[in-house]
């Protein structure tokens, strides 16, 4: 061996050596940093809605319960987008951070922990990368109760690291019949069985009522008695669910609406007044449309950000009357 071979074989031994030390002395969050995970859906759409950021990932097939069985009857969201769409999701997580967001919601237009969807390393990689940026204090997904399952219920805990992470699933209603009736395909047991997984691995269940559905008969008196049915597995397993109250508009006309602000605000103030829980109001349309709310965004945004039920004075609808419990 000649001396030029032999010095060069050196070098390329302490090099490795100095490459291996590199890689262990990192912290597993900076090689996270370190590595760009460039295979994260895009986000298709972008959008600012008080201390929230929604973004919209584009997903590896459109909703599974939708292509098996036919969409939700009143679900706008379920088709994939085309590829290629959108921007990057460090990019949008960026521009979270940017405008002041605290909380960041990944929305699927189907299920988050729908392998045929979103895949274990696509779930990991968002988390993770969320779980390092300062600002944000919580993190939402969403999903059908069937794709809840212990592991990766757990797996997603750990990724969202110091972050809360939020599981939404729509449960629309509490009364089983009514939920058929809008193709949801689950029953109260199969939430409640989610629920207890999500609460088990030290995340927090959301869950999404549907307001003004021709389908949910007596529509106001059919939230309310939700969210108490809701509130009353909220006192049993001893962790916070909130609520969402997603007024309905059909998928191809976002511009008209069966329920009004007012009475959607005067729900949100019976919740919180009466059982004390946490509630948002939904006003996005996740770029597809007109939200028929859209007009009281920003009365809304304020609520959801302060859950202080007098900056829902301004549209609050005084007419509607509200059950009394019982």
């Amino acid at each position: 061996m000649t001396p030029c071979s032999l010095h060069s074989r050196i070098f390329l031994i302490v090099l490795s050596h100095a490459a291996s030390c590199f890689l262990i002395h990192l912290k597993p969050s900076n090689i996270n940093k370190c590595m760009p995970n460039t295979a994260l859906p895009r986000v298709t759409h972008f959008e600012k809605s008080g201390k929230r950021a929604l973004m919209v990932i584009n997903p590896r097939a459109s909703c599974s319960s939708a292509l098996k069985h036919g969409p939700c009857k009143f679900c706008a969201f379920w088709e994939k987008r085309p590829d290629g769409d959108g921007q990057l999701f460090e990019s949008a997580a960026a521009n979270a951070v940017e405008l002041g967001c605290t909380r960041a919601e990944i929305l699927v237009s189907g299920s988050f922990f729908d392998v045929a969807q979103v895949s274990g390393d696509e779930r990991s990689g968002m988390l993770r990368h969320l779980a390092g940026l300062g600002r944000l204090t919580h993190v939402m997904v969403e999903s059908r109760p069937e794709y809840i399952e212990h592991d990766s219920i757990r797996e997603a805990v750990r990724c969202a690291g110091t972050k809360a992470l939020e599981v939404a699933i729509g449960l629309e209603t509490a009364n089983d019949y009514m939920r058929d009736m809008c193709g949801k395909r689950f029953s109260i047991f199969d939430f409640y069985d989610a629920v207890s997984e999500i609460a088990g691995a030290g995340a927090f269940p959301v869950a999404y009522l549907l307001v003004g559905y021709h389908h949910l008969s007596k529509s106001n008196e059919d939230v309310l008695s939700s969210a108490y049915a809701v509130k009353k597995l909220e006192d049993k397993i001893g962790r916070r669910i909130r609520l969402a109250l997603q007024a309905y508009f059909p998928p191809k006309d976002g511009h008209s609406a069966i329920v009004s602000a007012g009475t959607v605000a005067g729900m949100a103030v019976w919740i919180r007044n009466n059982l004390g829980m946490e509630v948002f109001i939904a006003t996005s349309a996740e770029g597809r449309s007109t939200h028929p709310l859209a007009h009281a965004r920003h009365v809304f945004e304020e609520f959801n950000d302060t859950q202080d039920p007098g900056t829902l004075s301004s549209v609050i609808d005084k007419r509607v009357v509200m059950p009394r419990l019982g």
